[in-house]
């Protein structure tokens, strides 16, 4: 620290018992030389004297020759002070201003000021005198000013020759010194050294510094103040900021100030209580935006009676202050996974970006992840600027690319998503962004050293399509404009992609992307039909607006109804589908078989996830937040549960919804129907490649559905079924029956997740005891009468059955069929395959249908059925 090198100039003047030492040589040895416990001190490579002694208990002092103490004049003292810690009794230093003694240790006579030695937030900074070995407290600071962790100080000590003692001290490094008490005092009147003792436990023994000493004459200060800065508080208030403290009077002169644009002398002008060189001053009319102006300052002095230069002048640009609302600054660029880098630090980051026209002073704002909330410290974000934040040690390494600021205890953001939301000092969201890690949309990077960027960073409302991975080189680009930035308009409705019911009188609606908050809270904008009509209340979701609850009139058991939405917006003004129908209803409770599973993907493509597809084949109305999703273990029974959702989603009769822990994946390599007949969810169970068994289960552990499959039962010409998805012929036939599974058609891509299956043939029931549909099949895995049901009925339930397949020629080709208990009416299924594991040829079948009793009585049956192909 150099605060005093100016008194170099003046050491010409000095008297040989004065003491100047700025430590700038690097030596305490000479010039001038101290003594005492020398090496537990050392001189830092910031040029200060350092405690620098043993982990241990104990004191240490250094002290220097100092016989200045006029009798006849004023003498004064000032040095910086620093102790990292917060001090104790036990932990705590002084400052010998005066002492008969060189060493510090014994009786000696003389004053010293000591920093600390009380208790917590209540040290302060005190001065004592030191008779023998018995010292009195004389002047008490003013508590807590030494009571922080760590304690910066530049204390100032003046005593008259009448033995007045003022003790003034600086503890925010501002050079206004504050009056921490006076005293008279005059019992020792000589003095012989200056020195530094220090007391400390062991994990404090290296924390004690002091510098930049001065003892002598008073400096007297002929410089007159200056203007430092003058700042726009509001549109109406000035902050004048001095070179120094100025006297009181001279200051609060309203005509002493006069502004520039007609807005003349202030009404009011007040001095800062906590800044003595600063003042307010509140002007009558309001500053014009964007606009300069000259704040013309005479008369006013310093403590010392200089005078301000008459017509001192500043000048300053006005722009009034910004209240930022949403998206004026927004999250724009996330690092949640930085390893193995790229070319960026190895550390987490996000990037916030200032969309506005105007600078943006985040205080008291903070961003909350997950569930903590973290403090941004005050920092100013100019229009169209960039800010990193990152933790506190990591600064340094993001400011060569831009302006960056630290964040203690920065949290860890988690590589797969999780949610980020920037609040202002109101508590109110300025942005939200809940990421996820596959919005990469490349494997490679997702492993790490890439950041996920903002595209359109001026989009009013965004979403997961306004996000991807940086392009850049190295990685990304903090505090820099992002690699996919472009300013393409969003032109893409909103869409309505859930209905839940919380109870009978209040449902929420959730929608693809966030919403206009005016056109979404419009009551007519919601109708639904059955007598209820709008809603009563509407409340928007105000951390991601893209939800909003619906206060209703009750709703009815076993009725669905239909809501009907129009005239809502995005934020860009894209307009919802006009009359956009959704269904909403109360759930009833799920019994067994009212969900079956109905197509399985569980060998699936590689990076993919597997798939369970479920379908509503009752008449009710079903949450599926009672619904789990589980497998087997070798024993049978029920192994890797897991919740299918904690919302309340509905799935009416004849729905379906694809269940998998990886929905972008589907998406991106299958055919989707809806887009919202999917539930993404965070675990699934892991099945098996080769076989398995699917169960569904409600929350209480009844079994709703179990399906036991194997690869064996995909269509036996299929040469790869990498990717490919088992599908239900019938939901209505049982679902362990292996003839009621085929490998989903290659035309639909091999998997239909979401919507009706490639291989559906309900089943038919004729008056004749065996029927066939189709009456001609083609078993080439196209999608269209790939199977051929073979349906019967009978009056009682008690049969035997097999099945035989010949061809015209009478030729025995398979049996389908073999000695199974048969219900009064079900379907069994030909694929067409004979015993040779072949494709039968292209011709007409006879289907040979044999049943029989217990007592022995046998029923025959025929029928016919073309299999057809391509010649």
């Amino acid at each position: 620290m150099r605060l005093l090198t100016f008194l170099f100039c003046f050491l010409s003047f000095f008297s040989f018992s004065q003491v100047f030492d700025d430590f700038s040589d690097g030596d305490f040895t000479t010039n001038p030389v101290w003594i005492g416990d020398t090496a537990n001190f050392k001189v830092n490579t910031s040029s200060q004297l350092q405690l620098d002694a043993p982990a241990e208990t104990d004191t240490s002092y250094i002290s220097t020759s100092n016989t200045y103490l006029s009798s006849t004049d004023s003498t004064e003292w000032q040095f910086y002070v620093k102790l990292a810690f917060s001090p104790s009794s036990s932990n705590f230093s002084q400052v010998y201003l005066v002492s008969d003694q060189s060493d510090l240790k014994g009786s000696l006579n003389g004053y010293f000021v000591r920093i600390g030695g009380e208790s917590g937030s209540t040290d302060g900074i005190d001065l004592y005198k030191q008779t023998g070995n018995t010292a009195t407290q004389i002047i008490d600071g003013i508590e807590g000013h030494a009571g922080k962790d760590p304690n910066t100080l530049r204390i100032k000590v003046i005593r008259e020759s009448n033995g007045t003692w003022y003790l003034y001290a600086d503890t925010i490094g501002t050079k206004d010194y504050v009056l921490e008490g006076t005293v008279i005092d005059s019992t020792h009147k000589t003095s012989t050294h200056f020195g530094f003792w220090c007391n400390y436990t062991s994990t404090r023994s290296t924390k004690s510094y002091i510098d930049d000493i001065f003892v002598g004459e008073p400096i007297v200060d002929k410089t007159p103040p200056t203007i430092d800065t003058v700042t726009a508080v509001t549109s109406k208030v000035l902050a004048v900021t001095f070179s120094e403290i100025i006297e009181e009077s001279t200051s609060e002169t309203n005509t002493n100030y006069n502004l520039s644009n007609s807005m003349g002398n202030p009404e009011v002008v007040n001095r800062d209580s906590s800044n003595l060189s600063r003042v307010f001053l509140t002007f009558a009319n309001f500053l014009d935006d964007s606009t300069t102006y000259s704040l013309t300052i005479s008369n006013v002095t310093d403590l010392e009676g200089n005078e301000i230069l008459d017509g001192s002048t500043s000048q300053f640009f006005y722009v009034e202050p910004l209240i930022p609302g949403y998206k004026d600054i927004v999250i724009n660029e996330i690092m949640a996974d930085p390893s193995p880098a790229v070319t960026l630090p190895v550390y987490e980051f996000f990037e916030i970006f200032n969309t506005s026209k105007k600078p943006v002073t985040l205080t008291g704002w903070k961003f909350q992840d997950g569930g903590s909330s973290f403090d941004i410290p005050e920092v100013t974000i100019d229009a169209g600027n960039y800010l990193v934040l990152c933790d506190d040690e990591a600064v340094n390494e993001f400011l060569s690319f831009g302006k960056a600021i630290g964040i203690s205890s920065f949290p860890s953001l988690t590589n797969g998503g999780e949610s980020i939301t920037l609040l202002n000092s109101d508590n109110k969201t300025i942005d939200y962004v809940d990421y996820d890690d596959s919005w990469y949309d490349d494997d490679a990077k997702k492993d790490g050293g890439w950041t996920l960027e903002l595209i359109n960073s001026y989009l009013p409302c965004s979403n997961q399509d306004n996000w991807s991975v940086s392009t850049n080189v190295a990685g990304g680009t903090p505090g820099t404009q992002n690699s996919l930035y472009s300013t393409t308009p969003d032109v893409t409705s909103p869409e309505a992609t859930q209905t839940s019911v919380i109870n009978d009188s209040t449902i929420s609606i959730s929608f693809s992307e966030p919403v206009d908050s005016l056109t979404a809270a419009t009551y007519n904008n919601y109708s639904i039909d059955n007598s209820i009509g709008y809603p009563k209340s509407i409340s928007l979701n105000q951390v991601d607006y893209s939800s909003v609850t619906l206060t209703i009139n009750s709703l009815q058991s076993s009725i669905i109804y239909t809501i009907t939405l129009n005239n809502i917006q995005d934020c860009s003004g894209n307009i919802i589908s006009a009359n956009t129908k959704l269904n909403i209803g109360l759930p009833d409770k799920i019994d067994s078989l009212d969900l079956v599973i109905n197509e399985v993907l569980f060998n699936p493509f590689t990076g993919g996830s597997d798939f369970v597809e479920i379908y509503n084949r009752s008449k009710k109305i079903l949450n599926l937040n009672d619904l789990i999703l589980a497998e087997t273990d070798a024993n049978g029974d029920i192994d890797n549960a897991y919740d299918v959702t904690s919302n309340n989603s509905l799935i009416f009769p004849d729905e379906y919804v694809a269940l998998t822990k990886d929905v972008s994946h589907l998406k991106s390599n299958y055919t989707i129907m809806d887009a919202n007949a999917f539930i993404e969810m965070s675990s699934t169970p892991s099945y098996d490649d080769d076989e398995g068994t699917v169960v569904i289960t409600d929350s209480s552990g009844n079994k709703i559905d179990q399906f036991s499959y194997t690869d064996d039962m995909h269509f036996a010409l299929l040469d790869d079924d990498n990717g490919v998805s088992l599908e239900r012929i019938d939901p209505e036939r049982k679902t362990n029956d292996a003839t009621n599974w085929n490998s989903a058609a290659a035309f639909t891509g091999y998997a239909t997740p979401g919507y009706e299956n490639s291989q559906l043939i309900p089943t038919t029931i004729t008056s004749s005891n065996i029927s066939v549909n189709p009456e001609v099949f083609s078993p080439d895995n196209d999608g269209y009468n790939d199977v051929v049901n073979i349906s019967y009925k009978f009056t009682e339930s008690s049969y035997v059955g097999n099945v035989y397949i010949y061809n015209a020629r009478g030729q025995y080709i398979t049996q389908i069929l073999k000695n199974e208990t048969l219900t009064a009416e079900g379907t069994i299924s030909w694929d067409g395959i004979n015993d040779n594991g072949e494709k039968a040829q292209i011709g007409i079948y006879v289907i040979y249908f044999e049943v029989f009793d217990l007592s022995g009585n046998v029923q025959k049956f025929k029928t016919s059925c073309v299999l057809g192909g391509k010649l």
